[in-house]
């Protein structure tokens, strides 16, 4: 849904936009773990960088393993069940050579992030570890991936009102059901998790919140569903991944019943995409007019040629401007929303 007037310099640039990224998902969709934010279990076990991205952020991994067990997931038995955390003192080499290169986003990323430093000694935790980091010098921001709702540590929240912490935050949901979220091995219910996000709704200005939600999990049926998709319409977050369950050989569920036709996993996944896409443009639409700090990443690859990046609480922006400003940090004036992304001028 967009507006029927083009912001001045927008007008031909813009329907090459709409052109360029029609068929594009703005609410991830798949079978896999999305990139960037949530971590896969193919994630390289050795700790360095992970990945770079347009050379202006970058990927530091700084734990491995996971000790959950959710009844459908494999990770456990491919990267460890016991936390594997890198010393504080590599993360902060590390990053701060990232950063003297010119790096202006580091994105912390693990397998499961809340249980860094449990294995260190003496033991550390994730707020301990950020401490430090904001203590290098340079012009950069963090930003944090996948987090486990019900492992967040105390002192996060709290930690997350310094303004070199993105207010972004990404917590699995997976079900907005309580019997479907015990059969996942899940350990909280949907009211503990509402609560959890009402209350650092309160605490953190501009917060985005995606999250990874599954569908057609053995046993998921209609009244399953429906509680789901009111459920994720009530909170409201800022981007769905969406996933069709994929049995796992070795996990719980893999064996489960009764398993749900390919076709009705399908009529959920799109289902939940439309109500994603729309939660997006929502989102969106409340910072309309607003002036948002965005990392510019470079040219859009279609034929607009508008600059792109990254807000802090991560909203995709199209702008005109010139290439050189690429790897900068500049306060852009956000003027139409759309379902994934706004336009924007300096």
């Amino acid at each position: 849904p967009l507006d029927s007037k083009h912001p001045t310099g927008f007008s031909s640039k813009y329907q090459n936009l709409k052109n360029s990224r029609r068929g594009e998902q703005r609410s991830v969709e798949g079978e896999n773990i999305p990139p960037q934010i949530s971590v896969s279990e193919k994630a390289g076990k050795d700790f360095f960088i992970q990945d770079f991205y347009s050379h202006n952020r970058a990927f530091v991994k700084v734990e491995d393993g996971c000790n959950q067990f959710c009844t459908y997931c494999r990770i456990p038995f491919v990267r460890g069940s016991k936390p594997h955390s890198r010393a504080p003192q590599e993360v902060l080499t590390e990053i701060q050579l990232l950063i003297n290169r010119g790096f202006k986003e580091i994105v912390l990323v693990g397998i499961n992030l809340c249980l860094y430093g449990k294995d260190l000694l003496p033991p550390l935790n994730l707020v301990s570890l950020l401490e430090d980091i904001l203590t290098l010098k340079g012009d950069f921001r963090i930003r944090l991936s996948s987090l486990e709702p019900h492992l967040i540590p105390q002192g996060l929240i709290n930690l997350m009102l310094n303004s070199r912490i993105c207010p972004h935050l990404h917590l699995p949901l997976q079900s907005g059901d309580d019997e479907i979220l015990k059969r996942m091995g899940r350990r909280y219910t949907k009211d503990e998790y509402f609560n959890l996000l009402k209350n650092i709704r309160k605490r953190i200005p501009y917060l985005a919140i995606s999250t990874d939600v599954m569908v057609g999990f053995p046993g998921e049926g209609s009244r399953h569903f429906l509680n789901t998709y009111n459920f994720i319409g009530e909170i409201g977050f800022s981007r769905l991944h969406i996933f069709r369950f994929s049995p796992r050989e070795g996990t719980v569920a893999f064996s489960m019943t009764p398993q749900i036709e390919e076709r009705v996993k399908r009529e959920r996944s799109k289902k939940l995409k439309e109500l994603g896409d729309t939660l997006s443009f929502k989102f969106i639409s409340q910072f309309i007019e607003k002036r948002l700090p965005v990392l510019i990443e470079g040219k859009d690859m279609s034929k607009t040629q508008l600059l792109t990046g990254y807000t802090h609480n991560y909203i995709k922006v199209f702008l005109p401007g010139e290439e050189k400003l690429q790897g900068e940090l500049r306060q852009v004036k956000l003027v139409r929303a759309a379902s994934g992304y706004a336009l924007g001028q300096l």
